[in-house]
């Protein structure tokens, strides 16, 4: 049994699931960030693919590499939720904190999704769709003001907070200096939808991260990997450095999510900011085989205490089962290698599991164990 086994996992971002009989198509499209098309084969030949194709069969009672005609036959046979109650149950996770704040409608409740996990789950709020919402009932005048008031009575419940910054604007603008005008504001509100004025956002930004400081929540954002919404290069962690120098007073814990293809650049944060986490989640399904060596790129310089557990599962309970095998693979493989050439203790080994797994969250997120 590796170092992982007997740990229950902090799922520290995560989304909820859709519970109904899905086609291929439809599986494979939520298996991908990509919205288009595949052009040759399916998403579904990917590396995901073959994680979900080794983990998932056998918990639904299939064997391993079970082909998806199959595989997708006997889901639809078992049923939504029971396909989620196993898949979801067998993460062996005792916590998720789940953001609501994207394509929720297609989505169970929060609630369902601790009733079929078996876990504790706790709210991440989104901050963009949050002023969107405020946008319709809001005027130039109040609406960062209406904005901090939203934040403020959201942190008395939720777990902490998410901006999704690297696909509105990028990293690369000034998160520190300047404020909206108020016409700057009306012309964003006279346009209506998509928050993603930069001068705008960046306040929203720092108006969270104040309040997250305020309230002891952390303040997550994605980074790198996502859809082709992101330009990559604009979502390295590393054009954070002003901002995060910046929050460093305000005690507010920063999460880098996901992180590939700059995890050693997260991992370099992390390591120099007390303030800073890097989190692997999303980062080990996708990468499928590799997870082992993308998974040691975290590991490379920063310590076992600033990386945490996340599945980011969407949609497809399968992400969570995936998430979590890989996951528990992948660490248990390295720690292996690790302790074959005397690398590390076999308590030191036990204590990274225990950490990533789940202590850093508690730390992080101030949970209650």
């Amino acid at each position: 049994m590796g170092a992982t086994a007997d740990i229950a996992l902090i799922d520290q971002h995560c989304h909820a699931v859709r519970l109904d009989s899905l086609t291929e198509p439809t599986f494979a499209a939520l298996s991908t960030e990509s919205p288009y098309p595949p052009g040759r084969g399916s998403h579904l030949d990917g590396p995901v693919g073959l994680a979900m194709r080794r983990w998932c069969p056998p918990i639904l009672d299939l064997p391993v590499w079970s082909d998806w005609s199959t595989y997708l036959a006997r889901r639809n046979e078992l049923g939504p939720d029971e396909v989620a109650r196993r898949l979801l149950g067998s993460t062996g996770s005792s916590q998720l904190l789940i953001d609501t704040g994207y394509r929720g409608d297609e989505l169970c409740d929060v609630s369902v999704m601790g009733a079929l996990s078996g876990a504790t789950v706790d709210e991440i709020v989104r901050i963009e769709p949050l002023i969107e919402r405020l946008a319709t009932e809001c005027s130039a005048a109040t609406l960062i003001r209406s904005f901090e008031a939203a934040l403020v009575s959201a942190a008395k419940t939720c777990a902490g907070f998410k901006s999704v910054l690297a696909y509105r604007c990028g990293f690369d603008l000034d998160l520190v200096h300047g404020a909206p005008t108020l016409r700057q504001i009306d012309a964003w509100l006279q346009r209506g939808g998509r928050m993603d004025d930069p001068v705008i956002i960046a306040k929203l930004v720092r108006v969270t991260a104040k309040v997250a400081g305020q309230f002891g929540k952390p303040l997550q954002f994605h980074v790198g990997y996502g859809d082709p919404d992101v330009t990559l290069h604009r979502t390295n962690p590393s054009l954070l450095t002003p901002f995060i120098e910046w929050a460093k007073p305000l005690k507010t814990d920063i999460v880098l999510l996901h992180c590939w293809p700059y995890q050693r650049e997260a991992g370099y944060l992390a390591t120099v900011y007390p303030h800073v986490w890097a989190d692997c989640g999303l980062t080990l399904h996708y990468s499928g085989p590799s997870a082992v060596e993308t998974l040691s790129g975290f590991f490379e310089m920063t310590p076992h205490t600033k990386v945490m557990y996340s599945s980011d599962a969407f949609g497809l309970a399968e992400l969570y089962a995936t998430g979590a095998a890989q996951f528990r693979w992948a660490l248990d493989t390295l720690l292996d290698r690790w302790l074959a050439a005397d690398a590390i203790s076999p308590d030191d080994a036990h204590a990274v599991a225990l950490n990533v797994g789940r202590a850093n969250a508690e730390a992080c997120y101030h949970l209650e164990v």
